[in-house]
């Protein structure tokens, strides 16, 4: 903004000098050159107000650009902490069924020796008749 209102006090500046210029010529006062009658520092400066707007839509664009990607980050991260959280349900939801596979194995085991106790105690009664 402020490099704009520099660019219309020069601007201001050339054009009264255009007009000095123009009147004094036209009173055969004053010649002035092809570049004062083309009013060469006016359209320099129309380049750099041009530039300088371009500069700022630019500027604009990549501040929403990072703006954007700022807030995708946030939602990712968000995301993120949930599945971690998941992640640590899951695990204890694992350590709970490992927990019961190895008591139901243990439960197995001990049927599996009680029956073949009571197997070899009944072999043994059949061998005594």
């Amino acid at each position: 903004m402020c490099i704009m209102r520099g660019a219309a006090a020069y601007q201001l500046l050339s054009i009264v000098v255009l007009v000095a210029t123009s009147r004094a010529q036209d009173e055969n006062i004053v010649s002035t050159p092809d570049s004062m009658k083309n009013n060469a520092l006016g359209t320099k400066m129309m380049e750099l107000i041009a530039l300088t707007n371009e500069l700022e839509t630019r500027a604009q664009k990549e501040g929403d650009d990072v703006a954007g990607t700022s807030e995708k980050l946030t939602n990712l991260q968000a995301e993120l902490a949930g599945v971690e959280l998941l992640l640590t349900q899951k695990e204890d939801e694992k350590s709970v069924l490992s927990d019961k596979i190895c008591q139901f194995s243990d439960e197995v085991n001990k049927i599996k020796e009680d029956y073949d106790a009571l197997l070899s105690w009944t072999e043994s009664l059949a061998r005594d008749d």
